[in-house]
């Protein structure tokens, strides 16, 4: 399993400037924000640090 690291600030202004990604997927999913989004938000931030980390 992948470990997450800090931010790079590229990475941090990546992740703020598409953070509605994860409103909307717990939207859709309709999941309860105040109980998943701890869950979802780990899974993204590696998201973006693979995306941006990997050519």
């Amino acid at each position: 399993m992948k470990k997450i690291h800090l931010l790079n600030p590229e990475q941090q202004q990546f992740a703020e400037q598409n953070h509605q990604i994860v409103d909307r997927f717990l939207s859709r999913k309709r999941l309860d924000a105040e109980e998943f989004y701890d869950v979802v938000i780990f899974g993204y931030l590696l998201a973006v640090q693979e995306y941006l980390e990997k050519p």
